[in-house]
């Protein structure tokens, strides 16, 4: 037999087992281990699932042997044992707090529900000597530790050893050991018993570990000595101190764990807090930045436009969204009238607002006006002041009233009204945005009273030009009586000429202007010669011939008239080329 094949208890700790790699680990593998490399010879580990399948394994001859094994009288029909490698006794293990009982035995457990891994010796030897005791199998002995822990058994009957290593691995705090089973728990190695001399080569191995390793390796795994383990009294007491450092060791873990939550629980409360902090600041951050896109908003329309319309209704709407109001309307004084009048508005569900005229009187608006401030009333339905019906108030339901001047340059122009159906928070936030709006709303109230004043200016201007050209028209004709209406009928015929040929209404005036102006130039020929009553001799064509330039030398430094030159310097051209100047 040049390899020799064992198979060990595949869960077993710290006796033997297969780690988390399948590598065979524990006490009795150090053993095989000591007992390969003294002898010689060639040992393969076979890895089953269970227990049960080793002794199944080896009653069929599957493998050569058994790593470690009780004597029992069923497994000598196919099995052969070596004096005992390891003898730690058995121990009854409960739960604290459940039948309180020390110094326990099978005698004093009639009744109990007992775990026993399937296969081992003991389950075999309660079930034939203490049948009043309920076994219950299980796969291994990490599991009947479990089923006593959980209350699903009463107690459980394990290698003290094993006990000892699960319980600190697993920190099974709520169990004891509640007694010596009484039974020693002698493990052998076990080789087929049809082949004698492996037996006897096996027992070799067993006689080569000296003493001194023997005591390393129970040290290693167990924490005990060869000797304390063959003293159980001694093993017990060890046991228990180990136990109760354990349940030490796990309280004062619990009490630091409590420590350490009570100081993360504050350490939370206080980054919420600070977060909290953080999004209203950021909250406020964002409101900030979308007042100020609506404020370029209705400054952008401010700039970009001459319409007054238009900027009132950017503003309105910037104040119906961002301040989240139901209704507004902007009313504009009139200085002649002494009058607030509508220019427009924005949530009404009524059209009572539109065409309002508001004399000088009590109403909200004016009170605005006569404070030069922002005026709130909370409660209009209390409010005998009130501008609308009640019927009109009672289809619009507003409960409140906001009224603010628009003031520009120390001038009233008009008053933005707000109206809200319900009631609202309003904070020092809000009341500086509405503030900075109708800012921007009297800038644009002002910009647009400049652009009429210039308007109309710019129209009295043109009126005045345009009669100073008619009234040089006329005061011609005054002097050259034979004239008289001749310069209107010339300027109809070429408006309605210039109309037929299509051109542009822009340069219409310029041609009704040059027009007018056509004989302006005659104002510098001699009376002799204007109104000389019969023809005129060569001289007097040459000097009549002058007109057109002493148009042009009368009419070119007036910047306006420069479009309308053509017509006086060259009214009488001909296509021909033979006309003059």
């Amino acid at each position: 037999h040049p390899v020799i094949y064992f198979a060990p208890d595949p869960n077993f700790p710290p006796i033997e087992f297969f780690d988390e790699k399948g590598n065979y680990t524990g006490l009795v593998a150090d053993y095989f281990a000591l007992i390969e490399s003294n002898l010689g010879i060639d040992i393969k580990i076979v890895q089953l699932d269970s227990w049960n399948d080793v002794l199944v394994s080896a009653r069929d001859r599957q493998v050569d042997g058994i790593t470690a094994a009780q004597i029992t009288p069923e497994r000598l029909e196919y099995l052969s044992f070596t004096s005992p490698i390891l003898d730690i006794p058995n121990v009854i293990i409960t739960k604290k707090g459940g039948n309180d009982q020390l110094n326990l035995t099978f005698e004093k457990m009639d009744g109990m529900e007992v775990a026993i891994t399937r296969g081992y010796a003991v389950e075999e030897f309660l079930r034939k000597q203490f049948p009043a005791v309920q076994v219950e199998t299980v796969e291994n002995d990490l599991e009947a530790l479990q089923w006593v822990s959980f209350d699903r058994a009463d107690a459980t009957v394990v290698n003290l050893a094993i006990a000892s290593y699960l319980i600190n691995k697993h920190g099974f705090t709520n169990l004891l050991i509640a007694g010596d089973s009484g039974r020693k728990n002698p493990l052998s190695i076990a080789t087929r018993s049809d082949e004698p001399a492996l037996q006897g080569i096996m027992e070799k191995g067993i006689r080569s570990i000296s003493e001194k390793d023997r005591n390393s390796i129970y040290k290693k795994w167990i924490g005990l000595s060869y000797m304390d383990i063959q003293n159980p009294g001694k093993a017990l007491t060890i046991t228990f101190w180990v136990l109760a450092g354990l349940a030490l060791l796990v309280f004062t873990s619990i009490f630091w764990n409590m420590s350490l939550q009570s100081q993360v629980n504050i350490k939370t409360s206080e980054l919420n807090h600070e977060l909290n902090i953080r999004k209203v600041t950021e909250n406020r951050l964002n409101q900030q930045l979308e007042n100020l896109s609506a404020l370029r908003a209705v400054n952008v329309a401010i700039n970009a436009s001459i319409d007054l319309s238009l900027t009132l209704n950017i503003l309105l709407d910037q104040v119906s969204s961002k301040l989240k109001v139901d209704a507004c309307d902007v009313l504009l004084l009139n200085p002649h009238t002494r009058t607030l009048d509508y220019a427009a508005d924005r949530g009404f569900r009524t059209p009572v607002i539109r065409g309002t005229i508001l004399n000088m009187g009590s109403s909200f608006a004016w009170k605005a006006v006569q404070s030069r401030g922002v005026i709130r009333i909370d409660d209009l339905l209390s409010d005998t002041s009130l501008r609308f019906g009640a019927a009109v108030n009672e289809s619009e339901g507003f409960v409140s009233y906001i009224g603010a001047p628009l003031i520009s340059k120390g001038m009233i122009k008009g008053v933005l009204e707000i109206f809200l159906r319900n009631p609202k928070r309003i904070d020092r936030d809000w009341m500086d945005f509405l503030e900075a709006l109708v800012g921007q709303a009297a800038i644009a109230l002002d910009n647009g009273s400049m652009f009429q004043d210039l308007q109309k200016a710019n129209l009295d201007l043109t009126l005045a030009y345009d009669a100073t050209i008619e009234g040089w028209a006329r005061a011609l004709e005054l002097r050259d009586g034979a004239t008289e209406g001749h310069s209107q009928r010339v300027t109809q015929m070429t408006l309605k000429l210039a109309s037929i040929m299509g051109i542009q209404d822009s340069d219409m005036e310029h041609i009704r202007r040059g027009s007018l102006l056509h004989d302006i130039g005659k104002m510098g020929i001699p009376d002799s010669i204007l109104r000389k009553a019969g023809p005129l001799d060569p001289q007097e064509w040459e000097i009549m011939r002058k007109h057109p330039t002493f148009a042009m030398e009368m009419l070119k430094h007036i910047s306006y008239l420069q479009p309308a030159l053509d017509i006086p310097y060259c009214h009488h051209e001909r296509w021909d080329g033979a006309g003059y100047p």
